[in-house]
């Protein structure tokens, strides 16, 4: 398998609810990738094995609200609110999308906020969320707000940093980009149902970040 279809499928396991299953033994892998792909599962295990579990993506209200599925249901209400706090205009949050790569007008901007049950997709809602200094989950209409809470908490914390730090590192990306996809993925670590817990977001973090490092330690 090629380095680009490797980091690919390495990086799908190391963030999928299942990936610690998964079955690679017909996978063409060389001797090293296969080693790799070892180690990630038995990391995958361990952090089941403390008490972290994901469930399926059809199932999990938690990573809807992340925006790991289809498009979501948008807060115009919060995203207003958001909007005004940050100090922007319409045309303001617009015009920086659009420096961003997104065909955004200032006439769809002004309708975000004018309409109950539109839907965003959920890459540009994650660049708006950035835009706004805040979290995807904070827009998705009917989000939990603890967890959003928890998240911004933990966020704080010279621990998240360092992980923000080690991540951008380990891929090659910038500050921004490791925290945007870390806040992700500390959230994908809640249990359904139960209460937003810190300590288990930042434990799920610690090895997701020691799998990837150790993996392109290796290459």
């Amino acid at each position: 398998m090629n380095d680009d279809a490797f980091e690919e499928l390495f990086l799908s396991l190391a963030t999928s609810p299942a990936g610690d299953h998964a079955d690679v033994s017909e996978l063409d892998l060389t001797s090293a990738q296969a080693q790799e792909i070892a180690d990630l599962l038995d990391t995958a295990r361990l952090v089941r094995s403390v008490g972290i579990d994901i469930p399926a993506l059809s199932q999990d209200r938690t990573a809807e609200m992340l925006g790991l599925v289809s498009d979501q249901p948008l807060d115009r209400r919060e995203l207003k609110r958001l909007r005004l706090r940050k100090g922007l205009s319409v045309s303001q949050l617009a015009q920086s999308l659009r420096k961003r790569g997104w065909e955004v007008s200032d006439q769809q901007s002004f309708d975000w906020e004018q309409h109950d049950h539109l839907l965003m997709s959920t890459a540009l809602m994650s660049v708006v969320a950035e835009e706004l200094g805040t979290e995807p989950a904070v827009l998705v209409r009917g989000a939990e707000t603890e967890q959003a809470s928890t998240l911004r908490a933990i966020r704080n914390t010279d621990q998240f940093r360092a992980f923000v730090g080690r991540w951008a590192s380990a891929l090659r990306i910038s500050i921004d980009a490791a925290e945007s996809q870390l806040s992700s993925k500390a959230l994908a670590a809640v249990y359904r149902g139960d209460a937003a817990d810190g300590e288990q977001m930042l434990q799920s973090l610690a090895a997701l970040v020691a799998a990837v490092e150790s993996r392109n330690g290796r290459k």
